[in-house]
């Protein structure tokens, strides 16, 4: 198994006119969103972004990516399963893929699956019948966050646009920050959602993705909050978290991260994949 470095995938669709459909979510989603529309763009395909849920017959898709195939989430599932065989092609761009063997089985070679870890790629293969499937990092990876802080300045500081949102963030962002004001540069960011484990929550916990999570997914949104993301986890020094993309980011931005489970093996899977060789200052500490 050879990783797929996704850029030069995509170089096969430059000038095709294409849709993206991102996942809904949290932050995390939204730096994925961000990220993908980055890449898209570098790779020089049109495209604009469509509804998670309408179908698109004749037309090339791009789904994701994301965690949104492992058996929590319906949403990728009923729009892989809307559209799989109407596209003309679909690309699930790098997911995490546990569950739905009958969908997956289902899938024409229309179809390429990207997985961004070796657990997906190992239960997605076993129950493929004619898509293709790739490895790929997550699409965090490829975001350029000196573009994303550069642009977001001139976008973002003080326009009415994000104004009422942003108060209401800004009050959610100053209670954590009196919370982290004792922390010394370290911040705590563990989930309290589904995914949630067994670790103790620290008392100055900041659920981050939750935090400045967005229902807009759209290009001007996600950069809006990805930009927010990268600008708060600059503050610190250190960061403790078993939030996949809180942990991409900080890694992203030269924090010491001490990355945690969550509740099955996602996160030591990316890591295992697209950080432990690469990254020296990140360390998973409770495989």
């Amino acid at each position: 198994m050879t990783k797929t470095n996704i850029n030069d995938y995509l170089k096969q669709y430059a000038n095709e006119e294409a849709i993206y459909i991102p996942n809904p979510g949290n932050a995390g989603d939204s730096l994925i969103a961000h990220a993908a529309h980055q890449i898209l763009d570098r790779a020089g395909i049109n495209f604009h972004e469509g509804d998670i849920k309408a179908v698109y017959e004749g037309r090339v898709v791009f789904y994701g990516g994301g965690g949104n195939l492992v058996g929590l989430y319906k949403n990728a599932l009923r729009f892989i399963e809307n559209n799989y065989n109407k596209v003309k092609k679909l690309v699930v761009l790098p997911h995490s893929i546990q569950a739905y063997p009958e969908m997956l089985a289902g899938l024409g070679d229309n179809v390429d699956l990207f997985c961004r870890e070796n657990d997906s790629y190992q239960y997605v293969t076993q129950h493929v019948t004619k898509a293709n499937v790739f490895t790929a990092d997550d699409l965090v990876f490829g975001v350029d966050i000196k573009k994303t802080i550069s642009d977001g300045d001139k976008l973002f500081s003080f326009t009415d646009q994000f104004l009422s949102r942003n108060t209401k963030r800004c009050i959610r962002t100053a209670i954590y920050g009196i919370k982290n004001s004792l922390s010394a540069g370290v911040l705590n960011s563990f989930r309290m959602d589904d995914e949630k484990s067994d670790i103790a929550i620290p008392f100055n916990n900041i659920d981050f993705s939750q935090a400045f999570a967005t229902d807009n997914m759209s290009r001007l949104y996600s950069h809006e909050t990805s930009y927010r993301v990268f600008k708060y986890i600059d503050k610190f020094k250190t960061v403790n978290t078993n939030r996949l993309h809180v942990a991409i980011a900080s890694t992203l931005l030269g924090k010491e991260v001490n990355f945690y489970k969550n509740s099955y093996n996602k996160n030591y899977s990316v890591y295992d994949f697209s950080m432990r060789d690469n990254y020296k200052n990140v360390t998973f500490l409770n495989k």
